[in-house]
């Protein structure tokens, strides 16, 4: 199962441009952003976008898991250890 995950600024392409692209090609993909640019204007934006969860980079790997865990369920991310 793909489940991709964006950042605000990425080479190319913006992150909430890249949600638009992502949901119209792949509708029923979770998507999730990383980035450090996180504020109540952007999540909301995103979510608006098809965005499923804006994760604070600030955070760490944990909260990113954690989140992809609950879109996929737990067997579709194993933490490292």
């Amino acid at each position: 199962m793909n489940w991709p995950v964006l950042d605000l600024a990425m080479p190319v392409m913006g992150g909430l441009e890249a949600a638009r692209e992502l949901k119209h090609l792949m509708p029923t993909t979770p998507l999730v952003m990383f980035t450090t640019f996180s504020n109540p204007y952007l999540n909301k934006e995103a979510l608006t976008v098809g965005v499923h969860a804006v994760i604070d980079k600030s955070g760490g790997a944990v909260p990113l898991i954690n989140s992809i865990q609950q879109l996929l369920g737990p067997s579709a991310v194993k933490p490292p250890s």
